[in-house]
């Protein structure tokens, strides 16, 4: 009797205990909080140099990702009232080819970043940096910069 008493005080624990597991998971420096340099900037051996050219860096990227933005916006505004309005697929079909098209590109960007990323880090930063945030255990639902960093 005693152990039918318990099940709802077990269940709430494993709850709390699910949830603050998963809290922690996207803690400051994971993909989690959208800041897809966060996990480079939590190295405590980067120098002022460093940060400067991480920095101009994000910089940089941040300006043509800006400079891009309202054009994929009209792209999949395009898309979604063409499917909406049930378009046919010859109709569709170029549309989501240029969704697909940008998709690559942008992780050819990523790559690109990560590869600058790496060039400004010595080797040691490069291996805490991996300690940090490991590139191999990201999921898909990562699908920032960061998924590359």
């Amino acid at each position: 009797m005693k152990v039918k008493r318990h099940w709802p005080v077990l269940i709430a624990g494993t709850l709390l205990v699910a949830t603050a597991g998963t809290a922690l998971a996207f803690g400051p420096g994971s993909c989690g909080d959208r800041k897809p340099m966060a996990a480079v900037y939590q190295l405590d051996t980067l120098t002022d140099s460093q940060r400067e050219q991480l920095d101009a860096l994000r910089e940089q990227r941040l300006a043509a990702m800006q400079e891009k933005r309202q054009s994929w916006q009209d792209e999949r505004s395009e898309l979604r009232e063409a499917i909406r309005s049930g378009a046919d697929a010859a109709t569709i079909r170029p549309l989501a080819e240029k969704q697909g098209q940008r998709m690559a590109d942008n992780l050819v960007r990523k790559a690109e970043m990560r590869q600058e990323i790496m060039a400004i880090l010595t080797p040691q930063q490069q291996q805490e940096l991996e300690k940090i945030a490991p590139t191999a255990k990201r999921g898909a639902a990562c699908n920032t910069v960061c998924s590359m960093v």
